[in-house]
């Protein structure tokens, strides 16, 4: 399973050691032993670990592991060994690690469907890359990573854009908010968990970038914009489309269809089954 930002390399590749501190599990800080009794909490500090406390293991996850091995790790272990068993050297204020408790929390609550829900997105963008390059020639660039078009010789790129969810501002950003899993939210601008869904409206700007600048070789809409005048009259063409329809001018009705299952996808809560009360 990939996904949306576990990085499978950091997974921890040793068992993790613990131990229970106020009634929490937390991991032992990296470079200390089990045999040390002393360890760093992140928020707490140092603290001192009782000769008598009782020591843990939790076995490395598997290399391709995926919502049920990190829901029985959490309901084993708990919520700060199973981020330790994510990432090795784990730490909530490295930026590394953005998104990490976020996805989790997604994880923990629905599972499977959760990770059908992402594969889901993830086969989408297979699709469009495939269809980006065999009819519109667009290749990316892996030194700038961006999406490309026109002659290798004198190429132009396709830009990609951020919107902020709190300002509104539209700021350049890398090629994948181009992509149908970039624009799942799990998370209101890194402060607070949501629960996963596409978000239409951050893609939107997006597809309108990429069917502006392809419009200037293909009649995708109907005609090729190639002139300034023939853009604006695009722009405005392109301000009274709906995403759907947006998608099916550039991938496809089958691609169009997906977008609209995409967007009205239920995740179906499991923790809940396993007598779950909170997620951290």
């Amino acid at each position: 399973m990939r996904y949306k930002y576990f990085n499978p390399e950091y997974r921890s590749k040793v068992p993790v050691e613990y131990f229970i501190h106020n009634g929490e599990k937390h991991p032992t800080k990296k470079g200390y032993s089990l045999k040390d009794n002393k360890t760093f909490i992140y928020g707490v500090g140092y603290v001192r670990i009782s000769k008598k406390a009782k020591r843990y293991i939790a076995e490395p996850l598997p290399e391709n592991y995926g919502a049920k091995d990190l829901l029985a790790a959490y309901i084993a272990h708990g919520w700060y060994v199973t981020l330790s068993l994510i990432a090795e050297r784990y730490s909530p204020n490295d930026c590394v690690y953005s998104g990490y408790s976020f996805e989790l929390k997604n994880v923990i609550k629905f599972g499977e469907s959760y990770d059908n829900f992402l594969q889901f997105a993830q086969d989408m963008d297979s699709k469009c890359i495939t269809i980006l390059s065999e009819k519109y020639g667009v290749f990316i660039t892996y030194k700038d990573s961006d999406f490309r078009y026109g002659n290798p010789d004198d190429y132009n790129t396709i830009p990609a854009w951020y919107i902020n969810d709190f300002t509104g501002r539209v700021s350049h950003t890398s090629r994948f908010a181009h992509y149908f899993t970039n624009n799942i939210d799990l998370s209101i601008m890194g402060l607070m968990t949501m629960d996963a869904h596409y978000n239409p409206m951050s893609h939107e700007v997006n597809l309108k970038s990429m069917i502006r600048e392809l419009s200037k070789i293909f009649p995708i809409c109907g005609n090729v914009c190639a002139t300034e005048t023939e853009q604006t009259s695009l722009c405005e063409k392109l301000a009274n489309m709906s995403v759907k329809d947006m998608v099916a001018c550039l991938y496809g009705t089958d691609l169009a269809n997906d977008a609209e299952k995409l967007n009205d996808w239920v995740l179906t809560e499991v923790y809940v089954k396993f007598g779950g009360q909170e997620i951290i």
